[in-house]
């Protein structure tokens, strides 16, 4: 039996500047359920962060019906990771003070937190630069630390917006592989907006390809993919059958023109 949509959203819509504005969304219906790493691929500007801001409760649907366990989003939710495109760590706190800054809101550092952070932040390569300061880390690194502070509560959902969109390809790289070994190792929801096909097929369990604004989805693909996943999968048949997938959709949207 099918697990229960952890999110659902029925005819989601989203016009910036009243009537007369522009209309980001139109019609986006779809369901995630737990433990799925579902990617929304699309060109810029097709909405897809305005549907990550939607689900974490940033934003406030036009129209249509959004909820996350069964109740409507009104307000950011409880126990919600996210991951941005900008770190936004705070450059007077130590690597492993920023980890734990979920806590610190909250007023409950404990020393649960600080194993927790310390396990995340040895997973991602940094177990050596807990007390180091952001401006002594690169871009990649301080990208580690993000997603390790994100994760710190054990959030049943992480909401990613092309957070690996500024960096090199290489660093990018191995942070795929990173966030792949994390949730393979939580299992937590992840929806990951990005436009990068191959960053997309690596990463997910499903990928649902976004139209140009006003946004909605056009093809929504369950992978069947190697559930451990290295690089070299990108240079299998497999993959690139779904890759081909994945741009046919663009050409066909004349995004493509070859």
């Amino acid at each position: 039996m099918l697990a229960v949509p952890l999110i659902a959203a029925q005819r989601v819509s989203k016009q910036f500047g009243g009537p007369t504005g522009v209309l980001a969304l139109d019609g986006v219906t779809l369901d995630i359920r737990p433990g799925e790493f579902v990617s929304l691929l699309g060109p810029s500007g097709c909405g897809k962060s305005t549907f990550l801001r939607c689900l974490a409760g940033l934003e406030k649907p036009t129209g249509g019906a959004l909820t996350l366990a069964g109740a409507p989003i009104a307000r950011p939710p409880e126990q919600l990771g996210i991951a941005l495109q900008r770190d936004a760590l705070l450059e007077w706190l130590d690597v492993l003070d920023n980890v734990l800054l979920p806590a610190d809101f909250g007023g409950r550092v404990q020393q649960k937190h600080v194993d927790r952070a310390m396990e995340l932040l040895r997973m991602v390569g940094l177990g050596e630069f807990l007390h180091h300061y952001p401006r002594a880390l690169s871009g990649g690194m301080r990208q580690r630390v993000a997603i390790c502070r994100a994760l710190l509560l054990d959030p049943p959902l992480l909401l990613m917006d092309e957070p690996f969109g500024a960096l090199d390809a290489l660093t990018r790289d191995q942070l795929n592989v990173d966030l792949h070994r994390l949730w393979l190792a939580r299992r937590m929801t992840v929806v990951f907006v990005t436009h990068s096909i191959v960053e997309a097929l690596f990463l997910s369990t499903r990928v649902v390809v976004f139209s140009p604004r006003p946004g909605r989805p056009v093809d929504d693909v369950v992978l069947d993919l190697p559930e451990h996943r290295l690089l070299a999968m990108r240079e299998t048949p497999e993959f690139g059958v779904y890759a081909r997938r994945m741009r046919a959709q663009f050409e066909a949207m004349g995004l493509i023109h070859e």
